[in-house]
């Protein structure tokens, strides 16, 4: 009896430790803005000038959306004026990523898709709106619509050799299959996604993947990779490193 309360008494504690981290308690799905902080270059004068518009909306994302909309419509407007279409883009993905915050995810899928035509209507690419795209798609349960974002984000990925955009798509591709309890299939995701950030500066993510790991093997009723899986989690997702990787777009 007293080994019992023992055992349950640990699978709490550690259950809590996981919990205090707001991706985990949410199975939110892997965070790409790392990378979109990085994706405008401004190379002219008038590029820096719309740059500072997707810096001042992104500063006020949180604090004030409302400004913040404001600023990517007027970077929108100006960037279309310009003929700048990669700006112009920039603006309507963040406006979806917005609305993604406020949880109105159909509205944030019509905003991904006005960036995804205005990137294909110039002949432009921006693999990371598919993710985005994905993302909203599997917020309405969409999910062969969020699974084909994923794996044309994968293939684009892979063609140049970005592990950590491969890695995202394949962890959410993942967590679409562990949400149809298919969960051996689930299992092979993760497992692709962690060896593909074993060798990235990401640890968050690398924390993300042994948690997901760990709890396929909780729903297979496998309690003892369950337990190696979370312990290797969170001594991850406690480095001051770590909370910048788990943000949901």
């Amino acid at each position: 009896m007293f080994k019992r309360f023992t055992v349950v008494f640990y699978w709490l504690i550690l259950l809590g430790v996981l919990l205090t981290f707001p991706a985990m308690a949410q199975s939110e799905l892997d965070s790409i803005d790392p990378v979109i902080r990085q994706s405008i270059n401004p190379n002219s004068a008038k590029e820096i000038k719309l740059a500072k518009y997707a810096t001042k909306a992104r500063k006020e994302r949180f604090l004030n959306p409302q400004l913040a909309i404001s600023y990517l419509q007027t970077l929108y407007a100006e960037a279309m004026k310009e003929k700048a279409y990669d700006f112009a883009g920039t603006a309507m993905f963040e406006i979806g990523r917005i609305f993604m915050d406020k949880e109105m995810y159909f509205t944030a899928i019509e905003y991904n898709l006005k960036a995804q035509q205005i990137m294909e209507d110039n002949r432009m690419e921006s693999i990371y709106k598919f993710i985005g795209l994905g993302n909203c798609y599997y917020h309405t349960g969409n999910y062969p619509m969020a699974t084909e974002n994923y794996r044309k984000a994968e293939k684009l990925f892979l063609r140049e050799n970005d592990l950590y955009g491969v890695a995202v798509a394949l962890n959410n591709i993942g967590l679409i299959h562990q949400q149809l309890q298919q969960y051996d299939s689930a299992l092979w995701y993760f497992r692709k996604a962690l060896e593909a950030r074993v060798d990235l500066p990401t640890p968050g993510l690398i924390g993300h993947s042994y948690y997901y790991i760990g709890s396929v093997y909780v729903k297979l009723g496998d309690t003892t990779r369950a337990k190696h899986h979370f312990e290797m989690a969170i001594p991850i997702l406690l480095l001051p490193t770590s909370d910048q990787f788990v943000r949901l777009d």
